[in-house]
């Protein structure tokens, strides 16, 4: 701090000039020499306030241009699922179930009279049924036909999922369909999409056996919280190389206006994670 005003003092006293020193110098002249060396010094915090104030409207500026295109890039990537969705369901989900029907009925006319063939078409058929399985995990990857459903019927096929695969206790709070009808179909794509991003986090990282997912609606907002009994989140961690799924769902609560609560980190206390984001969008 002292070098700093040091070097203030020093600049001020360049523009103005040395103080008046000697016999004929008075004390009227050094208290003007000392007020124009105030007055400059003044005007030199001036410039680097404004220069601050200047650097800081660049950055947010350049902040909300970012989140602006990442918004774009997440809205793009969703219509692009969305598309690639229907374009596997129309055509390649479409085109394995008639192979299967044909494989099907080639079966059954080969079936007691050429055995063989008979065998091979079984194991066509297994085939298909693999690459069927495999279309239709793809399908729910990308755009879960069970969206059309409504956010409950999505919510119970995913925490269901989530109970399948991993093995956890998964206990689910929701409101009715036709309370949760109010809230419009983006934002229930969203809430999908980050309910699935903190299952998939909890699965791989929090060491938990239990899950508590609860959604509700108040005063115009909706929130979304996930409750563990794992290790808990510790900090520093959101922002280690290959841990995007926070970082992934925060920036997609900023864009519709929301925002992303997590409790403060106790050493084996868990983690709870709570979502939240208005039913109306922001005025831009």
């Amino acid at each position: 701090m002292r070098t700093a005003w040091a070097g203030l003092r020093e600049q001020a006293e360049c523009r103005v000039g040395a103080a008046p020193v000697g016999d004929d110098s008075t004390d009227v002249l050094r208290q003007r020499h000392e007020l124009e060396v105030m007055q400059i010094e003044l005007e030199i915090q001036s410039e680097a306030l404004s220069e601050l104030q200047a650097r800081h409207a660049r950055t947010q500026q350049e902040l909300e241009r970012d989140q602006r295109l990442m918004g774009y890039l997440l809205r793009e990537r969703e219509l692009e699922r969305q598309r690639l969705a229907r374009e596997i369901h129309d055509d390649l989900a479409q085109n394995l179930l008639a192979l299967r029907i044909d494989v099907v009925a080639f079966g059954a006319r080969t079936a007691g009279a050429h055995g063989r063939l008979h065998e091979r078409a079984e194991q066509v058929l297994g085939h298909v049924d693999v690459a069927i399985r495999n279309a239709r995990g793809m399908i729910n990857a990308l755009h879960p036909p069970v969206l059309e459903l409504g956010l409950v019927a999505a919510i119970e096929w995913l925490t269901g999922c989530f109970r399948k695969e991993s093995r956890l206790g998964c206990t689910v709070q929701m409101p009715d369909e036709a309370s949760c009808a109010v809230i419009a179909p983006a934002r229930e794509v969203a809430l999908f999409r980050m309910l699935r991003e903190a299952l998939a986090n909890v699965r791989r990282h929090a060491h938990a056996t239990t899950v508590q997912v609860a959604l509700g609606i108040e005063d115009g907002w909706v929130t979304l919280s996930v409750v563990d009994n794992g290790i808990g989140i510790a900090p520093g961690v959101r922002g280690k190389p290959g841990a995007y799924g926070l970082q992934v769902i925060a920036e997609c609560l900023v864009e519709i206006g929301g925002e992303l609560m997590l409790d403060p980190y106790v050493p084996g206390q868990g983690a709870r994670l709570v979502m939240r984001m208005p039913l109306v969008p922001p005025l831009s």
